[in-house]
């Protein structure tokens, strides 16, 4: 977002604020915004931080944001399979100002305000914002574009656990709620928010049933469960 040659940024990659600066054609940069803790979004956050930025983090996940060695140096060699990564957060530490579950920040005459979005990662969080009358959802990973996730396999959050997969389909289910205009992904271009392409995302992230039918494509059972998930998401979602 740009206001009068100031910036706010959600989700800074790699990027230092003097790099958006550039990039962006801004004076400077007042807010950062983070999704989640993982390094492919946040792995500058704590340049940021030490120019003076405000930096804002999720609190359900202010550990892996502020303990990232810790983590990494206690990492259970026997026990490694977790999939949401706790190495994968940044290398330097990011110490911002930790923002509960719908809250909202205050910026240049807008608010953004923190929604819980687990399933990419236990504590996601997207900000919703409006924008010259369209209400905008800045998602982070949880979707990429319209139908389509980021990726699966940071939502199965320990080993033949279904938790992460389940929020992540509840994620979806309040993204709908929400009846945005428009949704910003962490990886992709903005796209419209069609109800009936949300609902397919939802549906393409059943990896139990996937994954049975790539085994065995005559699986009755892979089947069934698949017509139990898209019955389940129906109910749950309503297309249009």
């Amino acid at each position: 977002m740009e206001q009068d040659g100031k910036g706010l940024v959600i989700d800074c990659g790699q990027l230092s604020p003097g790099g958006v600066v550039d990039q962006a054609k801004l004076d400077g940069c007042e807010v950062l915004l983070l999704t989640h803790f993982h390094r492919d979004q946040c792995g500058a956050a704590s340049q940021w931080v030490r120019e003076g930025v405000q930096v804002s983090i999720p609190f359900s996940e202010k550990r892996f944001f502020e303990e990232g060695d810790i983590l990494r140096a206690s990492y259970d060699i026997y026990d490694n399979y977790p999939a949401y990564f706790p190495t994968f957060s940044p290398l330097d530490d990011v110490r911002g100002e930790p923002i509960t579950d719908y809250d909202s920040i205050s910026w240049q005459g807008m608010d953004f305000q923190a929604i819980p979005l687990p399933g990419h990662t236990f504590g996601s969080t997207g900000y919703l914002f409006e924008l010259d009358g369209q209400r905008m959802l800045a998602v982070g990973d949880v979707m990429a574009a319209p139908g389509k996730l980021h990726e699966y396999y940071s939502s199965q959050w320990t080993y033949m656990s279904f938790r992460g997969h389940v929020n992540l389909l509840e994620s979806l289910e309040a993204i709908q709620r929400l009846e945005v205009d428009w949704i910003l992904p962490g990886h992709g271009v903005p796209f419209v928010a069609v109800r009936s392409l949300i609902s397919r995302a939802g549906w393409s992230s059943c990896m139990k049933c996937t994954m049975r039918s790539r085994i065995d494509p005559t699986d009755r059972s892979s089947r069934s469960c698949q017509n139990t998930c898209l019955k389940w998401i129906q109910q749950r979602i309503p297309t249009s």
